[in-house]
Formats: C-alpha cells, sequence, structure tokens
C-alpha cells in the first residue's frame, strides 16, 4: 500500500494514499468568524467550498506551521451515522512530502488502545522509525460534537 507520510512535532503519521482525493500546496483559507480553532477556515476547489481542519490542532499539538511543506489534503467526508458521502474535507498536514510503500504485513497493532483517539491505525516500522497510520474513515471521531454537527450542515439547503 502507499502512503503519505506527514510529520506533526516531530512524530510520522501516514494516510494512505487511496483513501486521499487530492493533495494541494498549502493556501490561505478564507477564515470564518468564530469557528472552532481546528477549523483553519474555507478553501475554495474547482467551484465548490471546502471545509479545512488543521490535523495537528485536531490531534492537540496546537498550529500548523506554514511551510513549504504543508501540505492540504483533500478526502471525502461521510456522515458519522449514515457514512452517507457529504463531501471533500481539507486536512492540514505539516511536512507532507513523502509517500511511502508499506507492505501490509509490516503493519502491526500499536499497542495500545487510546479511546480518545480511535482513528489511530496500525504502526509501520520502516527505515528504523515507527510511522503511526490514521484511519480517515475514523477521522470524525477525532472531532468535537459541535464541528462534527456542523461540517456540511448546510449543504442540503443550496440547489444543486
Amino acid at each position: 500500500m502507499i502512503f503519505l507520510v506527514f510529520e506533526i512535532d516531530g512524530n510520522p503519521f501516514a494516510l494512505a494514499a487511496d483513501r486521499i482525493h487530492r493533495i494541494i500546496p498549502f493556501v490561505s483559507t478564507r477564515k470564518l468568524p468564530r469557528a472552532p480553532e481546528a477549523v483553519a477556515g474555507l478553501l475554495e476547489y474547482r467551484g465548490v467550498s471546502v471545509p479545512v481542519l488543521d490535523l495537528s490542532i485536531l490531534m492537540g499539538f496546537g498550529p500548523s506551521p506554514a511551510n513549504l511543506s504543508t501540505r492540504t489534503i483533500l478526502t471525502h467526508y461521510a456522515d458519522p451515522e449514515s457514512s452517507k458521502p457529504r463531501g471533500l474535507l481539507g486536512l492540514v498536514a505539516p511536512a507532507a512530502i513523502e509517500t511511502i510503500k508499506i507492505s501490509p504485513s509490516a503493519l502491526t497493532a500499536k499497542g495500545i488502545d487510546v479511546r480518545d483517539a480511535p482513528y489511530l491505525g496500525a504502526i509501520a516500522s520502516t527505515e528504523g522509525q515507527f510511522i503511526q497510520t490514521l484511519d480517515v474513515d475514523r477521522m470524525d471521531q477525532i472531532l468535537p460534537e459541535e464541528l462534527k454537527k456542523s461540517l456540511f450542515a448546510d449543504s442540503e439547503a443550496i440547489p444543486a
């Protein structure tokens, strides 16, 4: 499997490439007044408004740096209760400059169940370092309840 590797606070993380719609450079977003801290803002992507969240803040590490290596990962967001696709969701990821191939046999259990972080996937041991995979389908569980309810909440109100 191919993974996009990024680094938060010196810790390598990885997202499976087949779960990524597009990787774009880190660009300025339209800030939303009174939005939760983890909301980086809105991004216009091919005529569609895409909410963008900062992974570093969501994971408790503070804001992502605005470096050349910081990327916005576009992924499909599904309603956590119905699994119905809702739209594209942007995730800001620092130091996202590398893809690696990890064989399924190189993935091992993380060894501890962190109940407040169910999105943490298996661990890959590659080239002498541990890389924590993230399960994008469980990323909704990292979101505060108010944010989860507000994502794409008004999308039904706009005619297609």
